[in-house]
């Protein structure tokens, strides 16, 4: 397979021998988000639009930089960026990255600098941490979940509560990232996100800090230092979290751990409905499997189908501005 990637050059002088227009992106996800979005953007079109070639990093060769660092995905499209930037071509090329945690402010509240998109010639950084970011908002989310619910009835409940508690499960995880990435600890943490974590009392949500603490030790190879550690600062950023402003908790969440999480909140909710309920039925842990179990690129696909659906072509936090940088009517 590694034979068949394009190396840089290569990748460039197909842009400069094609009349398409092209995208770069880090990974699989972000294709098809932007497929997604493209997609919408051409319903409302009145003419046929141009060709859009959506190609991504792992689609690139992963060329040596020095002896020892092999670059990832991010610093590739962001090292094409620089060279087609200089290439007559230049404006049938976008490519767009991860913000990850660059341009925030993290001390006693959580600051966003930027606000907005980052753009530096052909490059655009996403608004919020990862592409999943865009789709942080309980409305997107509604009808998905909806859909993957065995159980109307329990699901209707189970919505009405989620909401509720949204902007919890962002604060949850936007601090839970955080404490992760002051203690190089950012995977780790993204594997214990779990239903399990999560309690409801009367509607509402708290993460079981000591249930999570004992995982990271037993299941996570953490020792009990570092996993005490975490839990400290989880407690730090959760309450720096609750003060900031909701809209900078949103962008600045670790995109891999919000999504995990809203998911695991909601298969929370249905199990913990399910199991109170006095007429019988589906067993709880059947409905909260159906949850979990779904495969997560088809969760995330309808999610991005229903944010692109419902996103505005004049929206400042939306990346579709980026088809008009390759020359495309958005709308």
């Amino acid at each position: 397979m590694s034979s068949l990637r394009m190396t840089f050059n290569e990748y460039i002088a197909s842009i400069q021998m094609s009349k398409h227009r092209h995208i770069l992106l880090e990974g699989s996800r972000d294709k098809s988000f932007f497929r997604r979005m493209n997609e919408a953007a051409r319903s409302v079109r009145h003419c046929t639009p141009p060709n859009v070639d959506i190609t991504t990093a792992e689609e690139l060769k992963a060329e040596i930089l020095t002896t020892q660092d092999r670059i990832g995905n991010r610093d590739k499209v962001e090292l094409v960026c620089g060279m087609v930037g200089k290439r007559p071509f230049q404006n049938r090329f976008l490519g767009f990255v991860d913000r990850e945690f660059r341009e925030f402010v993290f001390s006693n509240t959580i600051a966003d600098t930027l606000r907005s998109h980052h753009c530096e010639g052909r490059l655009v950084w996403s608004r919020g941490h990862s592409i999943e970011n865009y789709m942080f908002d309980y409305e997107v989310f509604r009808e998905p979940l909806c859909d993957f619910s065995p159980n109307q009835r329990v699901a209707d409940i189970a919505l009405s509560i989620l909401k509720d508690n949204f902007s919890e499960i962002l604060n949850i995880a936007c601090a839970l990232g955080l404490a992760a990435r002051d203690q190089c600890h950012l995977s780790t943490v993204r594997r214990t996100i779990h239903w399990s974590n999560l309690e409801l009392t009367e509607s509402t949500l708290r993460w079981d800090i000591g249930r999570w603490t004992n995982g990271l030790v037993q299941h996570s190879h953490l020792d009990t230092t570092t996993s005490k550690t975490l839990a400290c600062e989880f407690e730090r950023w959760l309450e720096i979290a609750r003060t900031s402003d909701p809209d900078n908790v949103r962008w600045a969440c670790d995109g891999h751990i919000g999504m995990d999480l809203i998911w695991s909140t909601y298969a929370r909710i249905i199990y913990d409905i399910r199991r109170s309920a006095v007429k019988a039925g589906a067993k709880a842990a059947n409905q909260r499997e159906a949850i979990l179990r779904a495969n997560g690129n088809i969760k995330f696909n309808h999610l991005a189908r229903k944010w692109a659906r419902s996103t505005s072509a004049d929206g400042g936090d939306s990346p579709i501005f980026c088809l008009s940088m390759i020359g495309l009517r958005a709308a």
